[in-house]
């Protein structure tokens, strides 16, 4: 499918709108039929105004459809809207009640909510225990929150040779804070072989400001 992204439905050359249209009708009968994968696509649309208006209601509706299913992304998804209130009343406890029956990014919301006490009791242990789940699984904002957690000492034993080990990991795969954070790390010798070369290669890298994990409280790394 082709990406919308923020062009208005006019907007639209008429080969992709017939493309929306047609992705429409055949997911909304496959959905009406009761297949989770429709139900979701159904509501990724209706979330984000691809090929629709934009309606969190109708999103809400296909989510949580798909989601008391079993599928892992609407339950992600559906978490999401809880938290930010669209489409249905903000409730931070109904957003990790689902994001803790989805995978993946479901746990890097998780840990997210533990590290800031939103929805559950503040907890840096279970944050820890969430992040990590995520970050084996190659999650990058998983790695970056492991290793800020590493870097405080917060929830697990402070160790600047794991959160430099995480912050590698999450920085390979683009994560803008995490090569920013390595920058410090050598330029402040807190890294395993500190080197003003590799601080200025993290930097250079780092072109923008530091990405911010949504919803996280947790510091990054004190210059």
């Amino acid at each position: 499918m082709v990406a919308r992204g923020n062009a208005s439905w006019s907007a639209l050359p008429p080969e992709t709108q017939f493309e929306y249209d047609a992705a429409l009708a055949g997911w909304k009968a496959a959905a009406e039929q009761g297949f989770e994968m429709a139900q979701h696509n159904l509501g990724c649309l209706y979330d984000f105004g691809r090929g629709v208006p934009q309606n969190y209601d109708e999103a809400l509706k296909w989510y949580k459809m798909a989601a008391t299913q079993g599928h892992p992304e609407s339950q992600v998804n559906l978490g999401a809207l809880f938290q930010n209130g669209r489409g249905v009343a903000q409730s931070d406890t109904e957003a990790v009640k689902w994001w803790q029956k989805g995978q993946g990014n479901g746990q890097v919301f998780l840990g997210n909510a533990y590290a800031n006490g939103c929805g559950v009791a503040l907890n840096y242990e279970e944050a820890a225990r969430w992040f990590r789940k995520a970050a084996v699984q190659g999650h990058a904002d998983a790695q970056l929150c492991l290793g800020q957690l590493y870097e405080s000492g917060r929830g697990i034993v402070k160790s600047d040779m794991e959160a430099e080990r995480w912050f590698i990991m999450a920085a390979e795969q683009g994560n803008l804070e995490a090569q920013h954070n390595l920058g410090i790390f050598h330029k402040s010798k807190r890294a395993v072989a500190p080197s003003d070369v590799e601080a200025v290669r993290w930097w250079t890298l780092d072109t923008q400001l530091p990405r911010v994990v949504s919803g996280t409280c947790i510091q990054t790394a004190a210059e």
